[in-house]
C-alpha cells in the first residue's frame, strides 16, 4: 500500500502540473499530447485508488456502475453476474472454511480467491472471462465426493452456502 501511495503522489503531482500549465503558448500537437497524457494519468490514478478500496467499497463501486449501466439501457448482464458471484463467494467463504477439515477443500478455497482477484482487478465489473467450468468442477470434486455424502445436520448451513456457490459459479459459464 505504501508503494501505491508513493506512486499516487507522483501521479497526482503530474496531473496538477499538467492542469496548472499555461498551454496557450504551445503548438496544437503538444497540447494534444498533454491532453492524452492527462487522460492516461487520470485513468491510472483511478485504477490504483480502486485497488486500495476494501472489498465492500469495490462492490459498492460495481453496484454504482451497474445502476449507471441500467440508466443508459446498456447490456449489464456481465456486471450483474460479477456482483452476484462476488457476493456469493464472500458469504460462502466462512462456511467453506468451517468444512475444510484436513485441507480437503484447499483447491476450492484457491479457486474462490482467484475469482475474487479476477473481479477485484476490474474496476467496473464487466468481466468476460471468469474461472472456467472445468476449474469449478475440479475444485468442487472433493466437496461432492468426500464431504457432501457425509452431511451432518448441525452444519446444514455450510452445505447450503457451498452448493449455492457452486450453482452461482456455474452460471458464470452459461451463455445468456
Amino acid at each position: 500500500m505504501i508503494k501505491n501511495n508513493k506512486i499516487l503522489d507522483k501521479i497526482n503531482a503530474r496531473i496538477e502540473s499538467i492542469q496548472s500549465e499555461d498551454v496557450s503558448k504551445y503548438p496544437e500537437d503538444y497540447k494534444q499530447h498533454l491532453s492524452i497524457e492527462l487522460a492516461v494519468y487520470k485513468k491510472i490514478k483511478k485504477e490504483l485508488e480502486f485497488q486500495n478500496f476494501s472489498p465492500l467499497e469495490k462492490q459498492a463501486k460495481r453496484i454504482s456502475y451497474l445502476a449507471i449501466c441500467r440508466k443508459t439501457n446498456g447490456d449489464c448482464s456481465n456486471e450483474l453476474k460479477t456482483i452476484n458471484i462476488y457476493e456469493s463467494i464472500l458469504v460462502s467463504m466462512p462456511y467453506l472454511k468451517a468444512l475444510n477439515h484436513n485441507d480437503k477443500l484447499l483447491l476450492l478455497e484457491g479457486l474462490c480467491i482467484r475469482e475474487i482477484e479476477i473481479i477485484d482487478d476490474n474496476l467496473l465489473g464487466g468481466i468476460k472471462k471468469h474461472v472456467t467450468a472445468i476449474e469449478i468442477e475440479n475444485a468442487f470434486k472433493p466437496y461432492f465426493e468426500k464431504i457432501s455424502p457425509f452431511k451432518m445436520d448441525m452444519l446444514k448451513e455450510c452445505y447450503e452456502k457451498i452448493e449455492n456457490l457452486y450453482n452461482e459459479l456455474m452460471k458464470l459459464n452459461q451463455t445468456d
